[in-house]
């Protein structure tokens, strides 16, 4: 890490890096990529390796819900959900039909989102979700993908057993100040880059 990097502070043993050490300057050209790292007791994780200026919107759009209690976890989600992302996916492999029907969805523009898509934030080694608890309380989980893809006619079991050992990497419950916090660091990174000078 060095001075250019972006440290989202999580609690005193775990933070996420934005990792801008390679930028020539201080400004972020458009569709520049770098990674996003959960670090924790030595570990590396990496939650993202996209653009930075797609991930800290997606970022700022999630917390600035979740601030103000508006990202509950949907009622058809009974399940952890990344093990119900992981059996959404399943599904979209087999483009079954009929079991397609147990989802919920929600119309954006000309596509059908699965609803929980709208508490996703990166992608990687990891899915990584931001929503409300039902006492109000902002949850980051970190979830995992099944490994070998989705089965290939045949292999279902091996996606099954899966499952079955299927536990989140990660939750945790972001303090309201420490949002709001990583709230002024997203905006900070995001004035970096050409997208504000070409909404204005």
């Amino acid at each position: 890490m060095n001075n250019k990097d972006v440290i989202f502070l999580l609690n005193e043993k775990e933070e996420i890096v934005l990792e801008l050490s390679n930028l020539p300057s201080n400004d972020i050209p458009c569709c520049y990529e770098a990674p996003i790292l959960l670090l924790q007791d030595g570990k590396k994780v990496v939650l993202s390796t996209d653009d930075v200026l797609g991930n800290m919107l997606a970022l700022r759009h999630l917390l600035t819900k979740t601030l103000s209690n508006e990202l509950q976890l949907d009622q058809s989600i009974v399940f952890d959900i990344g093990y119900v992302y992981n059996e959404y996916c399943n599904v979209l492999y087999k483009r079954n039909a009929s079991t397609n029907c147990k989802f919920v969805y929600k119309i954006s523009g000309n596509s059908r989102l699965w609803i929980g898509s709208q508490y996703s934030l990166w992608a990687h080694d990891y899915m990584s979700w931001i929503y409300n608890s039902a006492d109000g309380s902002i949850v980051l989980e970190l979830t995992p993908l099944y490994a070998n893809g989705f089965p290939y006619k045949g292999k279902e079991a091996t996606y099954k057993k899966w499952l079955q050992a299927y536990k989140p990497y990660l939750i945790r419950i972001i303090p309201h100040k420490i949002a709001e916090r990583w709230l002024v660091q997203a905006n900070d990174v995001i004035k970096r880059t050409p997208y504000e000078s070409n909404i204005k």
